[in-house]
């Protein structure tokens, strides 16, 4: 779940987020070596995914892949989904440093006809810091396990409200060119966040033909995530990863989700591996 830029786009009749930016969603916590390094290097995923259209959306897009994890001026920068983080503690084992991280927009280009006529929700920069750790896990070289707590709150206005995600990662080698992932996340959102994304007013429900619903704050959603670096070569491999994240309680509930989208979030991605 690593590096790279964000750009915005307003295309015909909405705003989406341009291709860069699409790739980190399904950017994951790929390990460019079994053990903390404090030597320069890092790694590049190039590829495709499918990631669902907007929040609670059932269709899915297509976007490019990509992800990284470098060192940017002396210290280690990532992305996790569609985060940032910036790694300013000097120490092997424990992160902390500023997150920064997009939301998905969803336009009235969405596929579904109702959600379609629903507000226009443009992309938010949400800026926060984050807390973790990673180390190496049992035998020398036999896995690396990580955890993750961030915090931030939307400072464009879009949704003016906050999100509290935590995650958990292990990653291990089967052998020298099979390595595989899996990670548990959950996050915590504030009523302005549900209300930007979930609610149905009376007024918009009546013009996208919706029951009106109101959303409360609360646990969004849990996830898992699967993934694996098959290389055939030192440096160059194929990285392969699916995920699924379920929306909870008023979420699953909202009918932009029971009726027009899905509780099941599902990512898929494939691309290109290459570690330097």
């Amino acid at each position: 779940m690593r590096f790279s830029y964000l750009f915005f786009e307003r295309l015909s009749g909405g705003v989406a987020v341009c291709a860069v930016v699409s790739l980190m969603l399904i950017a994951v916590p790929v390990q460019a070596d079994m053990e903390p390094s404090e030597e320069p290097g890092g790694f590049i995923v190039l590829g495709a995914a499918q990631i669902p259209e907007y929040e609670g959306a059932d269709e899915p897009r297509t976007v490019p892949f990509v992800a990284s994890r470098l060192q940017l001026f002396g210290r280690e920068a990532e992305v996790d989904g569609l985060e940032f983080r910036y790694d300013l503690n000097d120490d092997r084992v424990w992160r902390a440093g500023p997150t920064l991280s997009v939301s998905i927009p969803r336009g009235d280009n969405a596929d579904s006809a109702a959600v379609a006529l629903l507000p226009e929700i443009n992309p938010a920069l949400e800026l926060g810091a984050y807390f973790g750790f990673r180390t190496p896990f049992g035998s020398a070289r036999e896995g690396t396990l990580s955890g993750y707590v961030n915090a931030r709150r939307d400072v464009t206005g879009v949704h003016d409200g906050w999100l509290v995600k935590a995650d958990l990662e292990y990653f291990f080698a089967v052998a020298r060119a099979l390595r595989f992932g899996v990670a548990l996340n959950a996050t915590y959102v504030s009523d302005e966040y549900a209300e930007t994304y979930f609610d149905v007013s009376p007024a918009d429900g009546a013009t996208a033909g919706l029951p009106a619903f109101s959303t409360g704050g609360g646990l969004r959603d849990i996830g898992v995530e699967l993934y694996s670096i098959v290389s055939f070569s030192e440096r160059a491999g194929v990285f392969l990863r699916v995920a699924n994240n379920r929306l909870l309680g008023d979420f699953a509930d909202s009918p932009i989700v029971a009726l027009e989208g899905n509780e099941d979030q599902v990512f898929y991605g494939v691309g290109y591996f290459r570690r330097f």
